[in-house]
């Protein structure tokens, strides 16, 4: 797994200008800004340091840019694996898109929905409320 180093380990403050308005106007549920529940997108290290490192390279994000090119790498070999890692960066790298340019890709609105219902198996994390959450809000996101 290849995902971008940063030696932030938080989630960056939630301020206005961090977030995009379509993002904060979609997922408004505590998920989003949890840090201690690794089940949220940005709550395990690897999901605050992708958000951390995108945040600080934001400017190479733009309106064109795909969950592929946060995970600098195809999403589908990542979900291939059926590993918990892998399906954890998808989720990730989907949220973090979203979260910074207030849109997503379809192909990687389905590989993150897809990473979804992975870590919702029960061989991962089940029926957990807040992957629930995030699965049905991404359902009704639209670009």
């Amino acid at each position: 797994m290849k995902l971008r180093t940063s030696t932030v380990g938080t989630l960056p403050d939630a301020a206005p200008a961090t977030v995009a308005p379509a993002f904060a106007a979609h997922f408004t549920d505590p998920t989003y800004e949890d840090e201690s529940d690794e089940t949220t997108p940005f709550g395990s290290d690897e999901g605050a340091d992708m958000l951390a490192s995108w945040e600080e390279h934001r400017d190479e994000l733009g309106p064109d840019s795909t969950v592929a090119d946060v995970l600098e790498g195809d999403p589908a070999e990542y979900l291939g694996t059926h590993t918990l890692d892998d399906a954890m960066a998808v989720q990730s790298a989907g949220f973090t898109l979203l979260r910074l340019t207030g849109h997503i890709d379809a192909a990687g609105k389905q590989a993150t929905l897809a990473a979804l219902d992975q870590l919702l198996s029960p061989e991962m994390f089940g029926q957990i409320a807040s992957l629930v959450q995030q699965r049905d809000d991404l359902r009704t996101w639209t670009d």
